[in-house]
């Protein structure tokens, strides 16, 4: 809708490897860690999450996104992945 802002929300969990990011959220599946989570979810590597971030705002599926942890603590991660900075 005109003058609507929509933001997609996307669990993430990201890795040096798309294989170490899977075998970390299996552990903490297994752990009953993982946030539960019924929406968008991304787990793989840092250039991977970029670019799926870009190819969304692209295309027009959404006006920008909003990323949380998959695994609590992941926060770190992410912030790098992105590019974001620390803020105090």
């Amino acid at each position: 809708m005109a003058g609507r802002t929509i933001l997609l929300e996307i669990a993430a969990h990201v890795r040096n490897t798309a294989q170490e990011a899977r075998s970390n959220v299996t552990s903490a599946n297994n752990l009953g860690i993982a946030t539960p989570y019924r929406g968008v979810t991304y787990v793989g590597t840092p250039s991977g999450l970029q670019s799926l971030i870009a190819d969304i705002v692209v295309v027009g599926v959404a006006d920008g996104v909003r990323v949380t942890p998959l695994i609590p603590g992941g926060e770190t991660s992410l912030r790098e992945a992105l590019k974001l900075p620390v803020y105090a």
